[in-house]
């Protein structure tokens, strides 16, 4: 195995570990409960953790199916499992700070 096939697998690997982790993480805290997409199905609020979870097991199935180039799926992979995770959490605490300092101005 070449070097740049080992670093690419362990790159690979780091970031399909983490966005497991950060998905399902996420979930057990309650974040995704918060999420606007989940707001639709109050009754289930890990449908949004388990889509992600799916998505990125399905980016591992591609990787080891060798059906999309290397790098389009380590951004995928990026982009799903940790940017949009920890992005709906940014917008979430912000959104959570514009209401608070809209109301505290009022009183």
């Amino acid at each position: 195995m070449p070097d740049s096939m080992f670093a690419y697998r362990l790159l690979f690997l780091m970031l399909f570990m983490a966005s497991i982790v950060t998905w399902v993480f996420l979930w057990l805290v309650g974040y995704i409960s918060h999420h606007p997409l989940s707001r639709k199905y109050p009754g289930n609020p890990g449908s949004v953790s388990l889509t992600g979870v799916l998505l990125v097991l399905l980016c591992a199935l591609f990787d080891f199916n060798q059906l999309i180039e290397r790098n389009t799926l380590l951004l995928a992979l990026f982009i799903i499992g940790l940017v949009t995770p920890w992005g709906a959490v940014l917008f979430i605490k912000c959104q959570e700070h514009i209401r608070h300092r809209k109301f505290s101005s009022h009183n």
